[in-house]
């Protein structure tokens, strides 16, 4: 049995035909893993994003605790040298910290201030 020229050229016709077929499924599975593992690493970083949010917020909340714990356990050794007759001379300062508003307005750069400047300003 011998085949003729038209029939090699639509077998070789329906060999391109499923073999495409069989290669746009295949490339669409690999398509579809490509995109899950993009979509898990999306989700991946934005669950690290928060985490580190909310690590930076609880590091203010601990940072700001630790500033007011500062101020009263300064302000109560300057209580105990005032009471104990200790001299003034390293008070005054102290005073002067424990009296600036938190609202107050820190002194351009360049400005002389009036106080020396927190230790939470830009110097």
């Amino acid at each position: 049995m011998e085949f003729g020229p038209e029939i090699s050229l639509v077998a070789l016709f329906i060999g391109l035909v499923i073999g495409g077929a069989i290669g746009f499924l295949v490339g669409r599975a690999g398509v579809s893993r490509q995109r899950q593992a993009v979509d898990e690493h999306a989700k991946a970083q934005a669950d690290l994003q928060r985490d580190v949010e909310t690590h930076l917020r609880e590091t203010a909340g601990l940072m700001d605790r630790l500033a007011a714990d500062y101020q009263d356990m300064y302000a109560h050794l300057a209580a105990g040298a005032r009471r104990f007759g200790v001299s003034e001379a390293p008070l005054d300062r102290g005073r002067a910290l424990s009296d600036q508003s938190v609202a107050a307005e820190p002194a351009p750069h360049g400005a002389a201030p009036d106080q020396p400047p927190r230790r939470d300003e830009p110097v």
